[in-house]
């Protein structure tokens, strides 16, 4: 019988009721290997067309430099971003990554701001 080796990225965006921050995006890796995985969560791009909207952005946002995560063995965890309260477009997003350090593998998540 073989071993799966794999790995599982999901996530839902919910709403905040906050002044500062308008909605949070909580981001769920789950590790099916029977071994303990490092992961590195980190932001590849940030979309925003404006330059002002971008700068508050950037200022509020809580994803600024890369997180990295140990997984045990059939296990998962949830890593919480907050996206800040601002005026966005339709073209705005940002692209996640995330990486499995172990096994040299990444996922992107895209995440409109509108």
């Amino acid at each position: 019988m073989e071993v799966e080796d794999r790995w599982e990225v999901g996530y839902i965006v919910e709403p905040l009721i906050d002044q500062k921050y308008s909605k949070k995006v909580i981001i769920t890796i789950k590790n099916h290997s029977p071994f303990l995985r490092n992961f590195r969560i980190s932001t590849e791009e940030i979309k925003i067309e404006d330059q002002l909207t971008n700068l508050r952005f950037r200022m509020y946002y809580n994803l600024n430099i890369p997180i990295i995560l140990n997984i045990e063995k059939y296990k998962k965890a949830e890593v919480e971003i907050k996206i800040p309260n601002l005026d966005y477009r339709n073209s705005d997003k940002i692209i996640i990554l995330i990486e499995n350090l172990s096994k040299k593998e990444s996922k992107k998540v895209e995440i409109n701001l509108k």
